[in-house]
Order: structure tokens, then sequence, then C-alpha cells
């Protein structure tokens, strides 16, 4: 079986940094719209070898996203605990996963050494890229 992107463009590359970022990651967020607005939901992510994003998540997300697809992950690494990263993209609920086709990715650190924690979990870009 083949892991193919499911939106409909190719998938931004993601770094190894940004790999890395997603199978270490402690907490994962997935922010997401509903009828009601923005909604957010922790979830449990792993990177296919294609570069897509496959979370487990609660159930009313994926009521959500079958009406609307578009959806924002986001995660910061453990190891390196200033390094945060976001990826934005199409996803579409696959048997028991979400599959998520990145469209863009956002990275960088938090400011002057300090973790997510230390900054409420509000990263502060000191760039951002698509890879």
């Amino acid at each position: 079986m083949c892991d193919l992107p499911v939106g409909a463009g190719p998938s931004v590359a993601l770094n190894p940094e940004v790999r890395q970022t997603f199978s270490y990651a402690r907490s994962i967020v997935l922010s997401y719209g509903d009828a009601l607005g923005p909604r957010v939901a922790g979830a449990v992510a792993s990177v296919t070898s294609s570069g897509e994003l496959r979370l487990i998540a609660e159930t009313a997300a994926w009521a959500a996203i079958e009406e609307d697809p578009r959806v924002a992950v986001f995660a910061t690494d453990p190891l390196q605990r200033r390094f945060w990263v976001e990826v934005r993209g199409v996803a579409r609920a696959d048997s028991d996963v979400l599959r998520v086709t990145p469209k863009q990715v956002l990275f960088g650190e938090f400011p002057d050494g300090t973790s997510a924690a230390e900054h409420g979990a509000a990263p502060l870009a000191r760039g951002g890229g698509s890879g």
C-alpha cells in the first residue's frame, strides 16, 4: 500500500526537524472549525514517508472536519524545547485516523532560550518556512 497525500495538490515537504517534532512530541494540538467557530483538540500524530500526517483525535473533530477539512496541527519538540511547528492542511477521515495533507508549514523557536511552557505555548517566530 502506498501513502499518498489526500489533498487536491501535492504535499509541502516536511524537513527533518518538522518530522522529528511530530515523532517525539508529547502533546499535539489539532485546530479545526465547526458551526460554532474555531475549536481545538488534543491528538496523537505520526508522519508517513510521503509527508502526510496521520492523527487520532476526538470524535467531535471528525464530524466537523467532514464539513470543513481545513485544519492546523501544532507541536513542540521535547528534545529541542525551543522548537515549534505548525502544519496547515486538508484533512480527511480514513477508517481509524485523520489523514492531513500539509499545504503550509510554519516553524521557529521560542525567544530568549525559553520553552513553550514558559510562554504559555504561544510561539513567537524568528522565522518560518515551507519545509
